[in-house]
């Protein structure tokens, strides 16, 4: 397989830093990428940018492929020397009462009828909208898709000489992967990623005409394709796995994600059934049922660093357990290094035995 996602572009972890810099300088930002990668979710992550730096920006999110020109201003009468006129202003939900500064994320531009995104320029361009101006210091976030897509975004010259458009890099595995286990998604979906990097293609790297797993515009472009967005929905059903038998879980799963992705990560739901419960394994460390699997092994793993009740006492007996014997070494580095990467990396701090394993199988993380 070729390497995979080499096209230029912004990381999803060092977006929000840059937005957030370059939006206080009064710099209008449009993020732009393939479909489903976390356009949205990392506007969103710029008011946590913002937090930390002191600076209080409440978020006011407009989705503008579903707006039309009279849901952008109310004409309100007023009076002024005896004559009447027409004053355009902003509904509430653009909170421009407010009078302080707000992060406006204008979600969907270029995927907007001409006529809002024409309504929008005044304000991208000097903070006005209607004819009410929003606070000078507020922060314009705009998004959209790669127009080869075939999604339907357009942007007319005379608005795209407003912006600066950031390429947003679409996650490859790894990159999920550190995502997923901060926000606790399903383990063994996050097994099934570990082992399909070409899942997190784009379409634009090299050698992925065939790829069957992802969107592809320039094949017709699936209905049902695995994106970041996708995945978190699938997680959701494979959580929820007690409530379905396995042909309506499949549908479901397939149903997001797509059949060929979908039917590999129900093969994994079906081998994980077999494998011995958290509980088992911090109870009994080392006499617990050792798969002998690898893929087994990874979605045990997955599943402890995922686990709730994994605390600073019972990491010790998972560490004893990932060292027996049958246990696969890189499967026992992936368990070191997710734990590192993770929520959880706190409890390492004082754990004498996965200090000595670091140390006595330091090799392992060179790989």
């Amino acid at each position: 397989m070729e390497k995979i996602n080499i096209k230029s572009g912004l990381a999803l972890d060092k977006i929000a830093k840059v937005v957030a810099r370059a939006g206080l300088k009064k710099n209008r930002i449009l993020l732009q990428g393939d479909t489903g990668i976390g356009k949205t979710y990392v506007a969103k992550k710029v008011r946590d940018v913002l937090e930390a730096q002191c600076k209080d920006y409440p978020v006011c999110f407009t989705d503008c492929q579903n707006q039309f020109e009279g849901d952008l201003t109310i004409p309100m009468f007023e009076t002024e020397d005896g004559q009447k006129f027409a004053v355009f202003t902003p509904p509430k939900r653009f909170q421009t009462y407010l009078k302080k500064p707000l992060l406006y994320i204008l979600d969907e531009y270029t995927k907007a009828k001409t006529g809002v995104q024409n309504m929008f320029a005044p304000m991208i361009e000097s903070g006005r909208l209607g004819d009410v101006y929003i606070h000078p210091d507020s922060i314009i976030v705009l998004t959209g898709n790669d127009p080869a897509l075939g999604l339907g975004d357009t942007l007319a010259g005379h608005l795209r000489s407003r912006l600066t458009v950031i390429p947003v890099a679409k996650p490859d595995s790894e990159a999920w992967i550190t995502h997923a286990m901060e926000r606790k998604f399903n383990p063994i979906l996050i097994s099934w990623a570990n082992e399909f990097p070409q899942a997190f293609a784009s379409y634009q790297d090299a050698g992925q005409a065939d790829n069957e797993y992802i969107f592809n515009p320039r094949n017709g472009g699936s209905q049902s394709y695995v994106c970041p967005r996708t995945l978190e929905f699938a997680s959701r059903y494979l959580d929820d796995s007690e409530f379905y038998d396995d042909d309506e879980l499949s549908c479901l799963v397939c149903g997001v994600v797509g059949d060929f992705a979908g039917k590999s990560i129900m093969s994994y739901k079906e081998l994980a059934g077999s494998l011995p419960t958290k509980d088992a394994i911090a109870k009994s460390p080392l006499s617990a049922t050792v798969p002998d699997n690898k893929i087994a092994q990874l979605i045990l793993v997955y599943g402890i660093i995922a686990w709730p009740k994994l605390d600073k006492n019972n990491l010790t007996s998972f560490m004893k357990y990932v060292q027996r014997e049958g246990f696969a070494p890189e499967i026992a580095a992936t368990f070191g290094r997710g734990i590192l990467r993770s929520p959880r990396g706190g409890l390492v701090d004082s754990n004498a035995e996965f200090k000595d394993w670091c140390v006595a199988n330091h090799w392992l993380f060179d790989k």
